[in-house]
């Protein structure tokens, strides 16, 4: 198979990666008559961020004369896994107002930032995650989703007020990926509805649930009930 000359160069870069040879990728990186994104995202990815090095990432990153979804994904993700969040979720508003489309894995490494975030910072970023929902489509078609993924968007519809978004992922859980929703999504949802106004339904679904409710979901309940109440 005949390979480009750079590709033969992004060949050897990830060689040196893979034995951490940093310093040797770095000084071939400089050397290369040319680069494309792969180049790049394989100087970000592999000598930077996933040694822990991030600033040294993101000045690669922002150097990149033209950034892929991979580029924004390596980023982002890194970040989350370094207890990084606000960091993480800062880049996903940078990405959507540079019209980057995101893919499945930026969406669940974006949601996952923002869990761990407080919910006035949460509040910040939300809109931009899943306001329409079409980033949860892309997420459908690329990345099947898993048990996290879905207590993760229930959490962010949540705390977004997006009541018909919420209640269309958590019944198509199992009816569209055969995966039996567990108390914490459960607990995701009633608290959407209770949140929203919608309490009757809330109570049909504590009522029916294959589970005992937890303190989380009593205590949605008893915040609401108690507001109504004032």
């Amino acid at each position: 198979m005949f390979m480009r000359p750079v590709e033969v160069w992004n060949k050897m870069i990830s060689e040196y990666v893979s034995f951490g040879d940093v310093r040797s990728a770095r000084q071939l990186f400089e050397a290369m008559p040319e680069r494309d994104v792969v180049s790049w995202n394989s100087m970000i990815s592999g000598a930077y961020a996933d040694t822990g090095d991030l600033k040294a990432a993101r000045r690669f990153f922002e150097k990149m004369p033209h950034r892929n979804v991979v580029s924004w994904n390596t980023m982002i993700s890194s970040y989350t896994k370094q207890g990084k969040f606000v960091e993480a979720s800062n880049l996903f508003v940078q990405m959507h107002s540079e019209d980057v489309i995101p893919d499945g894995y930026t969406f669940v490494a974006v949601l996952s930032a923002c869990s761990n975030l407080g919910d006035l910072e949460y509040g910040k970023y939300i809109h931009y995650l899943i306001g329409d929902l079409s980033q949860w489509e892309v997420m459908k078609s690329r990345l099947k989703p898993n048990d996290f993924t879905f207590t993760s968007a229930l959490f962010a519809c949540s705390h977004g007020g997006m009541v018909e978004q919420g209640r269309r992922i958590f019944y198509r859980m199992e009816k569209d990926y055969k995966i039996s929703p567990k108390i914490e999504h459960f607990g995701c949802f009633i608290d959407l509805l209770s949140r929203n106004g919608q309490l009757e339904e809330a109570m049909l679904l504590v009522n029916n649930m294959p589970f005992e409710p937890d303190i989380a979901i009593w205590g949605a309940l008893l915040g609401v009930a108690a507001q109504e109440m004032i």
